[in-house]
């Protein structure tokens, strides 16, 4: 085998290489176009009136048996819930997780 055969084989396989990449690279996009396509709400959907959860919002009596066992469990005496709302503000510790998270981000300093 020749030199020139030699780059012509390499030209070749590197060539059918580039050619299935390309394919998958189309393939992989239609594939993500047909599921964001899927996961659009309707127009229906979208036009509702948003709901008042706190308004709204009333606690399952299995939630509420829930919530009692775990604090007896916890505490270890005799509990009574008396009630159950949402909270209106965002918990310390997901401000507190979400900055763990961004400052891990940070490049070191030199």
């Amino acid at each position: 085998m020749s030199v020139f055969d030699a780059v012509k084989m390499a030209f070749l396989i590197y060539g059918l290489a580039i050619v299935i990449s390309l394919l998958v690279a189309g393939l992989i996009k239609a594939m993500s176009l047909a599921i964001s396509r899927r996961r659009q709400p309707s127009t229906e959907m979208a036009a509702a009136p948003p709901i008042a959860l706190a308004d709204t919002f009333q606690a399952a009596p299995e939630v509420i048996a829930a919530i009692t066992a775990a604090v007896h469990a916890t505490l270890g005496a005799k509990v009574q819930i008396q009630r159950v709302r949402r909270s209106r503000v965002q918990p310390h510790w997901v401000a507190e997780g979400r900055m763990e998270i961004m400052l891990s981000h940070r490049l070191a300093k030199k």
